[in-house]
């Protein structure tokens, strides 16, 4: 028995030559995340009052942690006022592409070439990315091109960077 018929038929294909730059651009992006993840760290480190409350951090998920940093930043008296409000517009973008981490680390990503790509000599145009839990609910899966890939790789190196400046900027 088979209750979703396109899931019977996919085939697993390691390492294949065909993907291009795709590998590569998952892995910037998953890397770039990481940064993001220690980031959270280092906030939580310089904003909790002791460190028995950073300890509670530590085993939380991701979403967690940055919710405590917003709460932490927004209760901070030592933090300008722009700064603050800088910080949270960047933690809460980084909360939203946490979505798309998540979706592309934690489901398959399966090639897709559209109508007229060389599939026999070009990478794919786009990834599908049926995330499962979507697929419970409706039956629909979201797929990602390479150039809204390269926007999510540049939009996690800023905001690391962004975020890390500013927190140093702000300890002196």
């Amino acid at each position: 028995m088979s209750f979703i018929e396109g899931l019977k038929n996919i085939g697993v294909d390691t390492n294949p030559d065909y993907m291009g730059v795709w590998p590569h651009k998952i892995g910037s992006f998953v890397l770039n995340f990481a940064n993001l993840e220690l980031i959270t760290y280092q906030y939580l480190n310089s904003l909790e009052a002791t460190e028995e409350n950073f300890n509670k951090n530590i085993d939380k998920f991701l979403n967690y942690r940055i919710d405590r940093v917003l709460n932490l930043i927004q209760e901070s008296t030592n933090l300008d006022v722009d700064v603050k409000e800088e910080m949270i517009t960047h933690w809460k973008r980084v909360k939203d592409l946490s979505k798309w981490r998540n979706r592309i680390a934690h489901n398959p990503v399966l090639p897709t070439w559209k109508p007229g790509s060389d599939s026999e000599n070009s990478p794919p145009d786009v990834l599908g990315i049926p995330d499962m839990k979507q697929i419970k609910i409706n039956r629909i899966s979201d797929s990602i091109s390479l150039e809204a890939m390269d926007a999510l790789i540049n939009d996690t190196f800023g905001l690391a960077n962004r975020l890390l400046n500013l927190m140093k900027n702000e300890k002196k």
